[in-house]
């Protein structure tokens, strides 16, 4: 009987050499940028979302006391149409509940504390061109015409905050529940959420990635519409 010689692979060494090494510790690392970016996609996205919520709640807030008490609501938004509050941190993100004092003169008195938009989150100051491009845009071009909140127009009034007097524009709603902004005239008014910042310069960062490489459409907004014969809001995201 023949018996085959067979050879015993020679034990390797437990452990990596340098060039694997190197090379496991660049997957890891590799792995470890993908999930820290797709964990800051998910953390903005959620932000974005909270902070739309919670203004879309102070909207419905606003409407219902303007009902109840048969009377006219505000929601004021402290805008950066002032050197005060160019580098305060609160401008286009400060907002607050206002009820008409007395139907016989114009005052108002807060009904809510100021809120502030949670930071990487800021309203945009007039209405962004890459919300048109939007798929719901596209499909249904009512959702995008109507009157935006923030948009300058004519000098804005002013109110004091922590002492200061800062600029701001409004949407009040009535004791009918209709809503309506000065110097109006369509059948909605909106405000759009996105993630950003406000440069020392006065110009919002938009901090959300581009749909595109090269892009300047924002892949990351919340659009609010204020429907204003009934005061109905309504959120839209792309």
């Amino acid at each position: 009987m023949r018996h085959r010689n067979f050879r015993i692979p020679p034990r390797r060494e437990a452990g990596y050499s340098l060039p694997e090494l190197i090379m496991v510790v660049g997957v890891i690392l590799l792995a470890m940028i993908a999930l820290g970016t797709v964990t800051e996609r998910v953390l903005g996205s959620q932000t974005l979302n909270s902070a739309t919520r919670e203004l879309a709640n102070y909207l419905i807030m606003a409407r219902a006391e303007a009902v109840r008490h048969q009377t006219i609501t505000q929601i004021r938004f402290v805008t950066d149409e002032s050197d005060a509050v160019a580098d305060s941190g609160e401008a286009l993100r400060s907002f607050s509940i206002w009820s008409l004092e007395d139907s016989d003169g114009p005052i108002y008195k807060p009904l809510t504390g100021w809120r502030d938009l949670p930071e990487g989150v800021i309203l945009e100051p007039s209405f962004p061109d890459y919300v048109r491009s939007s798929s719901y845009a596209q499909n249904d071009g009512t959702t995008i015409r109507g009157d935006y909140v923030l948009k300058p127009e004519g000098t804005a009034k002013t109110v004091e905050k922590a002492g200061k007097e800062v600029p701001y524009r409004h949407i009040e709603f009535l004791p009918t529940g209709s809503a309506r902004i000065p110097s109006g005239e369509s059948n909605q008014s909106i405000v759009v959420v996105v993630e950003g910042y406000l440069a020392p310069s006065g110009n919002v960062v938009r901090t959300a990635p581009k749909v595109e490489t090269g892009s300047d459409v924002v892949a990351n907004w919340s659009q609010i519409n204020i429907a204003n014969l009934t005061g109905n809001v309504r959120i839209y995201r792309p």
